[in-house]
């Protein structure tokens, strides 16, 4: 069982590098252009997808597989479903690691079901939004495998932790109320963000193929241009604090693999940042090519830098 779970780990981390490491050569331009073209299409949806970004002769039949915008709530039923199965088992199981792990899943479990909620309520998809059916398998591929990356690098992590410094399983240290606030900060901010893109349609707008586009404005979107993709990054920033016990201690006498498998957490991250700062850098520039007047001091990802 444990060498299923070392081999199951070992695959994930995997996975998450790799998706890392190709949104990361794509967004610095380091592939070739028809690979570029296939990464652009998959990554984007509504404004840049819709808009006629020039893709690659070679894969313009890629660029006509796609599939509803609304379908992007999918992922957060099957978000929120899977880390809340998981969160029970590991309520359950008799385990090191089973405090970290269940924090952690509880915190993703609220993160997936407020973000279904804001596809609900918040969020109104145009009819004619579509999205690449690329983006929409990595979304379930990411939403099926995030909450067990979570599961298994707590456990892994908390393994190798100092015994004598874990705590009660209901009582957090410093290091985890840490992290709960900066979760709950990120996900404050990203929600106040989801409500101005949401509040959009009632704004002067761009009229592009027949579609009304809108500039964003408040809270962050005043310095970023997807403040939202940046809020994602720092609540998950909370979740991997969550993951990791305050004293780990990864010393030579750890199994290789269960060393490996407590970095999971950490990839998780590694994707999300690589694959948002992607698509933001996107949308960041069909902003600046649609609207002549578009903020100059906004960065597309990070405030002041990129």
């Amino acid at each position: 069982m444990e060498c299923a779970e070392d081999r199951l780990s070992l695959g994930l981390l995997v996975y998450w590098l790799g998706l890392s490491f190709v949104c990361a050569i794509s967004w610095a331009n380091m592939v070739p252009v028809s690979v570029i073209s296939l990464m652009i299409t998959a990554a984007s949806r509504g404004k840049p997808l819709n808009s006629g970004t020039t893709i690659h002769a070679s894969v313009t039949w890629w660029r006509r597989l796609l599939v509803p915008h609304a379908w992007f709530a999918h992922f957060y039923w099957l978000g929120s479903a899977w880390s809340a199965a998981l969160l029970v088992y590991s309520m359950q199981a008799e385990s090191n690691g089973v405090h970290e792990a269940s924090l952690a899943l509880t915190m993703f479990t609220s993160h997936a079901l407020r973000r279904l909620g804001e596809c609900i309520w918040v969020f109104n998809f145009r009819k004619a939004a579509t999205m690449h059916i690329g983006g929409y398998l990595l979304g379930i591929s990411y939403y099926t495998f995030a909450p067990l990356s979570f599961l298994l690098g707590a456990r892994a992590a908390s393994s190798t932790a100092d015994p004598s410094a874990m705590l009660p399983r209901f009582v957090l240290s410093w290091w985890k109320l840490a992290g709960v606030a900066v979760f709950a900060y990120g996900s404050m901010h990203q929600h106040i963000c989801h409500r101005i893109l949401g509040g959009l349609r009632n704004g002067p707008a761009l009229r592009n193929q027949g579609t009304s586009y809108h500039v964003p404005r408040g809270d962050w979107f005043d310095s970023i241009s997807c403040a939202h993709y940046t809020a994602e990054v720092v609540l998950y920033v909370g979740l991997v604090m969550a993951a990791y016990p305050s004293s780990p201690n990864y010393s030579h006498d750890s199994p290789v693999l269960c060393r490996s498998a407590s970095y999971l957490p950490l990839a998780v991250w590694l994707a999300v940042v690589a694959n948002l700062g992607f698509s933001a850098s996107l949308v960041h520039r069909w902003y600046i090519d649609n609207f002549p007047e578009y903020p100059k001091q906004r960065n597309a990802f990070i405030p002041w830098v990129i």
